[in-house]
């Protein structure tokens, strides 16, 4: 993070601390509840788009935003399940899941519990394996 960002962030916890909202939240003992929507018991753990949004849900303007999810996109899934098909001599999901448990050194059920690292990880071998 840069100086100007790291002012920024700051300049920004400033704002949520003296914001009328967080006051009767503190005062009240209601902020840490208010931040499990962001799945945080601090502002202070929360990025800087966390920050902007949490301001301007505590202005009533926007609605919780909460963190990105840790699993793969739908994206990511569709360009597994297409890439398997054209690579694999055998095309079953059972398959796919054993080759996958070898990439990742993990063994998942479904495609759809993958991480978004390791649907990545996943998708530059495959991609590895059609040029080939």
């Amino acid at each position: 993070m840069t100086k100007a960002q790291e002012i920024y962030r700051k300049q920004l916890l400033a704002i949520i601390h003296t914001h009328p909202f967080y006051k009767h939240a503190k005062i009240s003992e209601a902020w840490g509840e208010f931040l499990s929507a962001w799945g945080v018991d601090s502002s202070a753990k929360l990025s800087v788009k966390e920050l902007i949004n949490l301001i301007a849900v505590m202005d009533g303007k926007e609605h919780p935003k909460p963190k990105d999810s840790l699993f793969a996109t739908r994206s990511q899934i569709y360009a597994v399940h297409c890439l398997w098909q054209k690579v694999a001599k055998d095309t079953s999901e059972r398959a796919l899941m054993f080759f996958i448990r070898k990439v990742t050194k993990n063994l998942y059920l479904k495609v759809e519990h993958l991480k978004k690292k390791e649907a990545s990880k996943v998708l530059i071998v495959l991609k590895k394996m059609e040029n080939a």
